[in-house]
């Protein structure tokens, strides 16, 4: 009985072990969508080294080192719709990305973001965009857009792609530029183009539910790559 619990044991932690290190591959490889690595830590600052997962050929680099950050960043919520949720963008002391505010459903509300033009970057080459974030058990979206070209008679379409959180909790989210959906007004547009690195203007995060009450994301470093 006890030899048979044994194997059952290290069964158990070899599936374990296997799972872990399909989940890095994944990641190598473009396999998991999206690829989520979860950190036991709540440290602002990411340390570099061996659980570093920021992207080391990267093209790209937002991070929020300079406060003047908080002024590119420019909130949109439903009250353009006629709701009254409120979100804003802020840098933190610890030099971190805060989005943050109060969801409300009132008036058909439901929804809140932020967005930053990026037309000065070059994301020529980027295929794939990982962020370093920590939530509030939420869903989130990464959000771009390609400005009016892609649909010049009406507004831009938006491409975004979802991740989950975890409360109070450091992830690194992983997401292929070919996991970026084109949406307008929350529909999906069938006739958009894929989104295009080199035609990119802008980034954006939202968030958007049935869930009324205050939000937080904070968000160490994005990065194309």
């Amino acid at each position: 009985m006890l030899k048979t619990g044994g194997l059952l044991l290290i069964a158990v932690l070899v599936g374990a072990i296997v799972s872990s290190t399909s989940q890095l591959v994944g990641r190598v490889a473009g396999i998991k969508v999206p690829f989520i690595y979860s950190e036991q830590s709540s440290q602002p600052k990411q340390v570099r080294g061996a659980q570093d997962t920021r992207m080391k050929s990267n093209a790209v680099v937002i991070d929020f080192a300079d406060s003047t950050n908080t002024n590119r960043w420019r909130s949109v919520d439903d009250t353009v719709m006629g709701g009254i949720s409120q979100g804003s963008f802020a840098v933190s002391a610890a030099g971190t990305g805060v989005f943050s505010g109060e969801l409300s459903l009132e008036n058909n509300g439901g929804f809140s973001s932020v967005r930053r033009d990026v037309s000065d970057l070059d994301f020529s080459g980027v295929d794939a965009i990982a962020l370093r974030v920590k939530g509030d058990g939420r869903r989130y979206q990464l959000r771009f857009n390609m400005g009016r070209s892609v649909n010049p008679d009406s507004r831009p379409v938006f491409y975004r792609a979802e991740f989950d959180t975890q409360p109070n909790q450091w992830q690194t989210v992983s997401l292929p530029l070919r996991s970026f959906e084109p949406v307008f007004r929350g529909r999906i547009v069938e006739d958009a183009p894929a989104l295009s690195a080199e035609r990119i203007q802008e980034i954006g995060l939202l968030l958007a539910g049935k869930q009324s009450g205050e939000f937080r994301l904070e968000i160490d470093w994005i990065e194309g790559g």
